[in-house]
């Protein structure tokens, strides 16, 4: 049976053995404890930090992809019957032209009204839906062979009208159906193809059940009671070229431009692109903010708390450091090429002031930007060109370093870049290895020598790196890993100490109940010899 060492103690000192007990075990503790804990609340705290690095720094990515959208040019438009949109930063140039829109694109609209509800049953069978075009003076209809008919199955549990609209949408063809109330109980079937004169419909209905109602959709003869609107292509012209379309929002016409056609126009209207300060410097600012966000959290985190402040989770952390100054150094550092001579970001006005923030002089800016709009790219927009229009040049992978790389052409046709030989294949030119890795060159005959510039701008280069700091088992990463671990090891030794002083606090408790019983016989012992020269005295006095 366990003894109660507990129970026992007090019972023969008198002394709050307990309490003792309780007193020595804490002063082992405490210390001890209090060392241990402490770490770990700094390695967890460390970690919180780091993970807002990472926050920090994929904020500021998301940044830089929006500011890469803006290369300083705005759309231009005379007219309110085309909007112009720049699309891709990185394709689109400066340019103006004239137009005019003779029709826009329309969708084929059909209707088949008749119905009493929308929940009309109208029995089980099939939608076979074909694309093309419908002549509506002869009724023929010209199929598109680029796309492939569709058939929509009607179940004869599911065959109400409003069943066979949403299966018409669920299906995804390219004809989207809806369901008016056209008053008096009567219920009408609309359904709409895309835009364009080769996306007109042709239905075909097969019922299962004649005469069940699923035939009242059936368009495989034209009908132009039926047809409301006709499927048609957008008609334009560039600079009197004619164009035309299957949708009035037009992608393809000029590199990085998204033009959405509004109306047909009165008279020739003017849209574009020009280079524009104003909005340059906005991504110029954007840029700027971004980046001193960015310094500003590092820089608190990191912060040896001088003069008396707090000094930051991450004082002393080199990882952080050294991510400070990689960002740093981006908006610092050259800039090559873009041309024969470096661009540095000074040269449009932005400069690092003493406390880390950078700042920009927007007349700086301004009057840089309006000399030379294209040299913004540096900033914004990777740069792969030559020096001769009879050399044309791009890219096949992103492992290439920036530079100006010279071309050389032998008399028997074969190329070097930068000494380093080409392959020539089917009339191109290419290297792999190599600082202009991936490089591939169109050669006029004509061409000798030439130079290539391949550039890679500022925000790209800092985009690469934060890819790389947030990239999968990252520097970051590993420090989390280790502080982590470091965590595990406090929580061990915390539990081991636990441990030690659950067994040193048995151990007293022990040898506080030997000394409690010690004490509890002696005093049975002094208690005896009392009574015995208790009866010794008495016997002396009678």
């Amino acid at each position: 049976m366990a003894t109660d060492y507990l129970s026992a103690l007090n019972v023969g000192s008198g002394l709050n053995t307990t309490e003792i007990v309780d007193s020595l075990v804490n002063a082992e503790r405490a210390p001890r404890e209090n060392i241990l804990t402490t770490a770990k609340e700094e390695r967890t705290v460390n970690v919180s930090a780091l993970g807002t690095v990472k926050t920090e720094l994929a904020s500021l990515n998301t940044s830089l992809g929006f500011i890469e959208t803006v290369n300083g040019l705005a759309p231009v438009q005379s007219g309110s019957s085309v909007r112009i949109e720049i699309s891709d930063a990185n394709d689109a140039s400066a340019f103006s032209h004239q137009i005019e829109v003779s029709s826009l694109a329309t969708a084929q609209t059909l209707i088949f009204g008749g119905f009493s509800s929308a929940s009309q049953s109208l029995g089980a069978g099939s939608l076979t839906i074909s694309f093309g075009a419908w002549n509506a003076d002869t009724g023929v209809f010209s199929a598109d062979t680029d796309q492939t008919d569709q058939t929509i199955t009607i179940t004869g549990e599911q065959n109400t009208l409003t069943d066979v609209k949403d299966a018409i949408n669920a299906s995804d063809i390219g004809a989207y159906a809806s369901i008016i109330d056209t008053g008096n109980g009567n219920y009408t079937l609309l359904l709409t193809s895309e835009t364009g004169e080769n996306n007109a419909l042709k239905i075909v209905a097969n019922e299962t059940i004649a005469n069940s109602g699923l035939a009242g959709l059936d368009f495989s003869n034209y009908d132009a009671s039926q047809e409301v609107v006709s499927a048609t292509d957008a008609s334009f012209s560039i600079d009197g070229l004619d164009v035309v379309r299957d949708t009035n929002i037009i992608d393809d016409a000029f590199d990085g431009i998204k033009m959405t056609l509004v109306s047909t126009t009165s008279s020739t209207e003017t849209i574009g692109a020009s280079w524009d300060s104003a909005t340059a410097l906005a991504a110029m600012n954007a840029l700027v903010t971004s980046v001193n966000d960015f310094r500003s959290t590092l820089s608190n985190l990191s912060s040896r708390g001088t003069n008396g402040a707090e000094s930051g989770p991450l004082a002393g952390n080199s990882l952080t450091r050294n991510i400070l100054s990689r960002v740093r150094n981006f908006t610092t550092q050259a800039i090559e090429g873009y041309g024969d001579d470096p661009i540095y970001l000074a040269n449009f006005g932005m400069k690092t002031e003493l406390d880390g923030n950078i700042t920009l002089d927007e007349d700086v800016f301004t009057t840089a930007f309006e000399a030379n709009p294209s040299s913004f790219n540096a900033i914004i927009k990777n740069n792969i060109s030559t020096s001769d229009a009879e050399i044309s040049a791009s890219v096949i992978t992103d492992n290439w370093t920036p530079g100006n790389y010279i071309l050389a052409v032998s008399d028997s046709g074969s190329a070097t870049i930068d000494e380093v030989s080409m392959t020539l294949s089917s009339g191109k030119y290419s290297v792999s290895t190599g600082n202009a890795n991936g490089l591939s060159l169109n050669i006029g005959d004509n061409i000798s020598s030439g130079t290539v510039y391949m550039g890679r701008s500022m925000i790209n280069q800092l985009q690469q790196y934060i890819d790389t700091m947030l990239a999968y088992n990252n520097n970051i990463d590993y420090a989390i890993e280790s502080y982590n671990s470091d965590i595990s090891d406090y929580e061990d030794k915390l539990t081991a100490l636990d441990n030690q002083m659950s067994a040193l606090r048995q151990r007293y408790i022990l040898q506080f109940s030997s000394m409690d019983s010690l004490v509890a016989s002696l005093k049975k012992t002094e208690e005896g010899l009392k009574n015995m020269m208790d009866v010794w005295r008495s016997s002396i006095q009678d």
